[in-house]
């Protein structure tokens, strides 16, 4: 099927199918909390921002509350000797893994998303790279998770390094697995759609799920999905898994030897969200690869 550009997009001649923009990723944000998981993100960070010319800004934030209770007996102002200590860290990180890249960094004291949300805001981030350290069960409910919380919480893609991640990433992944509930078009992640169309990246379509409404939701065609995704649908291919959700995306990840996996985040409800872990975020832990989320819009 012939491709034609129109008006800075692109169509699909005769089928009336706009196809998305291109991707544009001048600013990624990289935080970092100098742990090894934060290391292991790094090098995928200095390839997105050599592929798109983009900037990048290193964040630290750290804990005015264990600040406080830190001061406590100590000779000086804790708060301030820990930022400064931060500061010198950054710097390093962004001579030892940034050194021929436009950067930045900053620290902040405060509660972690929060903090993150401000400098997506302030420095117009387009994509937010982080590296994840596995919690225990009993930290996770005490504390909850950063990381789980922000791949909630932030408006822009996503991508984390998971600690049993053996793939650092590649700035333009080959082969991405995409995990749907249904056929739906917006169960795709559009960044997914823009890498597919940029840079012919293939997509799997996992359908997760159990029981017979699984096996009666009928497969699309390669038409359909060209017209679903506004893809070529010689990119797009599709199974169905009814095993455990992530023990399915997770095993169809290593098998197919995906280059990252695409993921939609919705928001957990309740006490769920304190007692269970999300879907991404268990795939993040389990996953040999990257995972780029993007949270879905509230309605």
């Amino acid at each position: 099927m012939p491709m034609t550009e129109k008006h800075g997009a692109t169509s699909i001649a005769g089928s009336g199918v706009r196809l998305p923009e291109q991707i544009d990723v001048k600013n990624i944000l990289y935080v970092t909390d100098f742990s090894r998981g934060a290391e292991r993100a790094a090098p995928l960070v200095r390839r997105l921002a050599k592929t798109y010319e983009a900037h990048v800004t290193l964040l630290h934030v750290w804990s005015k509350t264990a600040a406080a209770v830190a001061q406590a007996g100590y000779m000086g102002n804790f708060a301030d000797d820990l930022e400064s200590a931060s500061r010198r860290e950054l710097e390093a990180c962004a001579r030892s893994h940034f050194p021929e890249i436009e950067s930045e960094f900053h620290t902040a004291g405060g509660e972690p998303c929060n903090c993150v949300r401000s400098a997506i805001q302030h420095k117009n981030i387009d994509l937010v790279v982080i590296g994840a350290e596995r919690q225990s069960g009993v930290t996770r409910t005490l504390f909850g998770c950063t990381v789980e919380e922000m791949l909630h919480r932030i408006q822009v893609p996503v991508v984390t390094i998971g600690p049993k991640a053996r793939k650092t990433g590649a700035s333009r992944a080959a082969k991405l697995l995409v995990p749907v509930t249904d056929w739906a078009a917006d169960q795709v992640p559009q960044v997914a759609r823009k890498m597919s169309r940029e840079f012919g990246t293939s997509m799997t379509l996992l359908r997760i799920g159990q029981g017979s409404s699984l096996v009666r939701m009928r497969v699309p065609t390669s038409e359909e999905a060209a017209e679903r995704l506004a893809v070529d649908a010689s990119l797009v291919d599709f199974i169905s898994d009814e095993r455990e959700e992530c023990k399915a995306i997770v095993e169809a990840a290593e098998a197919r030897d995906v280059d990252m996996i695409a993921m939609c985040v919705a928001a957990p409800h309740g006490l769920l969200k304190h007692l269970r872990s999300s879907l991404p975020y268990r795939v993040i832990m389990a996953a040999h690869c990257p995972v780029l989320t993007t949270a879905s819009a509230k309605k």
